[in-house]
């Protein structure tokens, strides 16, 4: 949850995550924290916060720094 919490909170909506963790992800999804989808690469599935999972993990208020320009 923090991964996704600290990925949502950097503009990324999902993230992948290998197989090894979907048993996990799968207790979360039953607690409807996050979804889950199948990714391109085989052996590997992308986890999204849901509503709820957000309203857990993340701060409404919470507001990207600004980050100085460096290009």
């Amino acid at each position: 949850m923090e991964v996704l919490a600290a990925r949502w909170r950097l503009g990324e909506r999902s993230w992948p995550f290998k197989k090894e963790h979907r048993r996990v992800a799968m207790g979360l999804v039953e607690r409807g924290l996050i979804y889950v989808d199948t990714d391109v690469m085989p052996g590997v599935f992308r986890a999204t916060l849901t509503d709820a999972g957000r309203a857990m993990y993340v701060m409404e208020s919470y507001q990207l720094p600004e980050m100085p320009f460096h290009g």
